[in-house]
C-alpha cells in the first residue's frame, strides 16, 4: 500500500475511534468494529474509503440498506459481521452477492 493510501486509512481511523469504534491494522489482520451501539449512514460511509479492510462488524440497525451494501461492496473485504441484525433473508442475499462472508451475532 501506497503512502497516501495509508495516510488516509489512518485518518478515517483516528476518525472511527473519535466516533467509538475500533481497529485493527497490522500485518496479519486489517478489522474494523463499532460493536457499542448503533453508527449513522454519514459515520458508515466512511468505511467505504477504507483500503484493504478485511473484515468490518458493526450493528446495522442505524444504517439504510443501500449504505450496509456499499459497505460490503468495499474492495477485498472477505467478511462482515453484523450484530443484531434485523435484516430479512433477502437483504442477506443481496449482501452475500458481494462479500463472501456474511456473518449475524447476537450480542
Amino acid at each position: 500500500m501506497d503512502a497516501q493510501r495509508t495516510s488516509r486509512n489512518q485518518e478515517i481511523l483516528d476518525q472511527v475511534e473519535g466516533l467509538g469504534g475500533a481497529y485493527v491494522w497490522d500485518a496479519e489482520i486489517f478489522t474494523v468494529a463499532f460493536m457499542n451501539g448503533t453508527i449513522a449512514d454519514d459515520t458508515a460511509l466512511l468505511l467505504t474509503q477504507l483500503t484493504g479492510v478485511q473484515q468490518i462488524a458493526l450493528t446495522p440497525s442505524g444504517l439504510t440498506f443501500p449504505v450496509l451494501h456499499a459497505i460490503a461492496s468495499v474492495p477485498g473485504l472477505e467478511s462482515l459481521v453484523l450484530f443484531n441484525s434485523a435484516l430479512d433473508e433477502n437483504q442477506l442475499k443481496c449482501l452475500r452477492l458481494v462479500v463472501s462472508e456474511v456473518i449475524e451475532a447476537h450480542q
